[in-house]
């Protein structure tokens, strides 16, 4: 079989794993609902505005933190220019492509280490499905992707290894430094990961995470983005009131996975070097990086997509010498597909026709709207409300965005908004308190010198403001469950 009329034979079944990556990205995209995107897009607006990065803070009323480094401006750079050619339904788009982007990297990952298209479209269905709890419109998403394709980078030979694989992790290092502030974590990857007895793997960890740490300095602030991280990682256990700090459970499907395919991979373990104590075949390296992203994951939610992508990438490189009959059912399937290539064509289109209708679905309906005060703010502006305004830790970033002129320009500022580096640590604790039914409302109101306040309608807070005798609704959603009610102080 000469190589053309190979490319022609495995045609049909790459037009289908083609189709179904598009699929399954849809499939865990919804509408935008994460709350920090309206901060990422005011960072965004400033700094195409100004040509610059900011460097000191201009929307929190009382950031006591100095120096403001915009770690993810590469991230806002990109949401604001889309967001200014197309508003919401271009961003959708962006979010589209992003899980597009993580769907083909695993993709890559997984083939790069088993050389099997069956085993990698299963392992990548796994990973979407773990991701799926996880995945929005945030940079996070994007160093997922870069923690695959570094991966994939670190899996091939040393035989294929050359200047272009340095470059590659230099590249994701450059990306990774300017997209978030956890490049830490693929720093931990080039570390541990090619610690193996099948490869001379000393020199390639120092080589490896030299450059990695070379291209973490390619920043705007020259790589002083590690010491934000230094005051970032207290954060976990400081605001465990938090969401993302909070700890993992098995309500999550990412957990549930990791931790079955853990098991899995255990077992391999005992069938293959363990049992017939071949332990200089054991991958000490990713199984190291599997448990340390694990017991992250476990204390903290937010490192649970990093959990499952090593668990499944430890997987992979555990069956890859296992897979006699793997290999024998792609090669079987490959011949089945290519032997009905128009019918597997004809799916392929349904499926594609499918994706472009679920696409256009959320291109119609791009924003979780209830999840923000949109009426409350507009009311707030239309009728001049006095400033400061109050809100909650999770809208905080909404006040941001809308209290913000086009150029990202505050004209005012907010007391309390969804970036943990920025706030004010003390009023931080209070808002949160606040929030999770506390008593200590009385000293926020003193400490922020709020004139309005916007609160979720369901929370106790508000019964106590109107209770004071202090405050009075000036508008308010008429949704019980998600809506929002705006409080003005009572006039003397």
């Amino acid at each position: 079989m000469n190589n053309r009329t190979e490319k022609r034979y495995h045609l049909p079944f790459t037009v289908l794993l083609g189709t179904l990556t598009v699929f399954v990205a849809l499939a865990i995209c919804e509408p935008i609902f994460d709350p920090d995107i309206w901060y990422h897009l005011t960072h965004g607006n400033w700094i195409l505005s100004h040509q610059a990065v900011p460097r000191v803070d201009y929307w929190n009323l009382y950031s006591t933190r100095g120096e403001l480094r915009a770690y993810s401006w590469l991230f806002e750079v990109l949401v604001a220019t889309i967001y200014r050619a197309g508003s919401y339904p271009l961003l959708i788009d962006v979010k589209i492509a992003s899980a597009v982007l993580l769907a083909a990297s695993s993709y890559l990952l997984f083939f790069t280490t088993t050389s099997n298209r069956t085993y990698s479209a299963l392992f990548t269905l796994a990973l979407m499905v773990g991701l799926n709890d996880h995945f929005a419109l945030r940079p996070q998403s994007l160093t997922w992707a870069y923690l695959l394709l570094l991966l994939a980078i670190l899996q091939s030979s040393p035989k294929k290894q050359s200047a272009l694989t340095y470059v590659g992790i230099f590249v994701i290092a450059v990306l990774w430094a300017n997209s978030h502030i956890s490049p830490v974590l693929g720093l931990t990857t080039v570390v541990l990961w090619p610690i193996t007895s099948e490869k001379p793997w000393r020199k390639q960890v120092v080589i490896f995470s030299l450059i990695f740490l070379f291209g973490t300095l390619f920043t705007p602030y020259l790589g002083r983005e590690w010491l934000t991280l230094l005051v970032k990682m207290r954060e976990p256990a400081q605001y465990t009131r938090i969401y993302e700090f909070g700890p993992a459970s098995l309500g999550f499907t990412s957990l549930r996975i990791s931790l079955a395919v853990l098991v899995l991979s255990l077992i391999l373990l005992f069938r293959g070097g363990i049992k017939r104590l071949e332990v200089s075949r054991l991958p000490y390296g990713p199984i190291a990086l599997a448990v340390m992203f694990t017991a992250l994951a476990i204390t903290s939610r937010k490192f649970l997509p990093q959990a499952v992508i090593a668990i499944l990438a430890l997987f992979a490189l555990l069956i890859r010498d296992r897979q006699e009959n793997g290999l024998a059912l792609d090669r079987k399937l490959t011949q089945i597909i290519s032997e009905n290539s128009k019918v597997v064509y004809l799916i392929s289109a349904a499926i594609f026709s499918l994706s472009l209708a679920m696409a256009a679905k959320l291109e119609r309906d791009p924003v979780m709207w209830f999840l923000v005060p949109k009426d409350g703010v507009n009311f707030i502006l239309n009728e001049r409300l006095p400033h400061p305004v109050l809100s909650q830790f999770g809208i905080g970033s909404y006040l941001i965005f809308r209290f913000s002129d086009s150029d990202g320009n505050p004209k005012f500022r907010v007391p309390v908004d969804g970036r943990t580096e920025v706030d004010d640590p003390n009023i931080l604790r209070l808002v949160l308190d606040t929030e999770f039914e506390g008593n200590e409302w009385p000293e926020l109101l003193s400490r922020t010198k709020a004139e309005t306040v916007v609160w979720l309608s369901r929370n106790s807070f508000v019964d106590k403001l109107i209770q004071s005798g202090e405050w009075q609704i000036a508008y308010k959603d008429s949704d019980e469950s998600f809506g929002y009610t705006v409080l003005t102080r009572q006039a003397p």
